[in-house]
């Protein structure tokens, strides 16, 4: 199963209410540090079916923060230049999402291509994920060198739309389309130039950090996914390892020394995910304790308000009213 950085999730939100739209988010997925592709991209087919904007997608470059990307949006602002600032994003692009993929080609005299594939499948998913990619980076490269930057081309695989004049005027240039790639070209003297919020120090922190991330990510993706499984699952009733470990395509022996290897255990994990899903329900005084019982995998209301004690202290009615109080 492929995950992105749940971080993530709050621009395609912003993104979504910039059009008068709003994104139908599972509230039991937002506690969760990476969510699956899928969710993403339901995300944005929903995004390009219902926007008036063919071109909404631009629409990011205005609306990103740098938490957004997690303590990677905050690495670039450390870089010495563009070109190490992009090295950087290319490098740990991973944390942000397993499906697509940036690669920085170095032409020297012409600058630098940054080249994104977006590896979807579906065109319609391929131009809103290129168009909210490559303005984002180009927003970025701006915070930095100055609004008035802009790359010598941009090319998009994507035909071209029936109104282009947004691509341009955003860009600063004429955007090719139908051009097989989703890239941009930034000229050498941009690239190289020195940012003014450069800081060795902070950038070889942050470095270390997004390294040990990345060397994370494999078992960390693990526990996330096999939360992901659960949640799926308990409205079903208590999953069993077995089954789990089956959704997942591993043996129970190793989804349990994978959990291990997490500090963690299959019952650790199923009693977690409960908690978080739980009172992310109670939340909505929509839904009735007993109603919340069965949704989170509970034979009776009485075996969840036991659990639910244990949890924290309360019961799920005085915590519902403590909350909203």
């Amino acid at each position: 199963m492929q995950t992105f950085l749940s971080n993530s999730l709050p621009l395609l939100e912003r993104l979504a209410r910039a059009h008068g739209l709003e994104l139908a988010t599972p509230v039991q997925l937002r506690a969760s540090a990476r969510l699956p592709t899928e969710l993403y991209d339901r995300a944005c087919a929903e995004l390009a079916a219902r926007a008036r904007e063919p071109s909404f997608g631009l629409r990011a470059g205005e609306l990103w923060h740098p938490s957004d990307f997690g303590a990677l949006g905050y690495a670039w602002f450390a870089a010495t230049t563009l070109r190490t600032a992009l090295l950087r994003l290319v490098r740990f692009s991973r944390l942000l999402g397993d499906r697509g993929t940036l690669a920085l080609e170095d032409t020297r005299a012409d600058g630098a291509w940054l080249d994104y594939a977006h590896r979807r499948g579906d065109p319609a998913l391929d131009r809103v994920g290129s168009e909210i990619i490559l303005s984002v980076v180009l927003s970025l490269c701006r915070r930095n060198c100055g609004e008035a930057i802009a790359p010598s081309r941009v090319l998009f695989a994507s035909a071209e739309p029936p109104a282009r004049a947004p691509y341009d005027e955003f860009f600063g240039c004429r955007v090719e389309f139908d051009a097989g790639r989703n890239a941009m070209l930034l000229p050498e003297a941009i690239v190289d130039a020195e940012l003014p919020t450069a800081n060795r120090e902070i950038a070889s922190t942050l470095d270390e950090l997004l390294t040990r991330q990345l060397a994370d990510l494999d078992q960390s993706d693990f526990v996330a996914r096999s939360k992901t499984v659960l949640l799926e699952s308990l409205a079903d009733g208590m999953p069993e390892a077995g089954e789990i470990a089956r959704r997942l395509n591993v043996s129970e022996r190793t989804l349990q020394r994978r959990l291990a290897q997490r500090q963690t255990s299959f019952h650790e994990l199923v009693d977690e995910t409960r908690r978080e899903l739980a009172t992310a329900y109670l939340e909505d005084t929509a839904n009735s304790v007993t109603e919340v019982a069965f949704r989170v995998g509970f034979a009776t209301p009485s075996a969840f308000s036991r659990a639910f004690m244990r949890w924290t202290g309360h019961s799920p009615s005085d915590w519902r009213r403590s909350a909203h109080d």
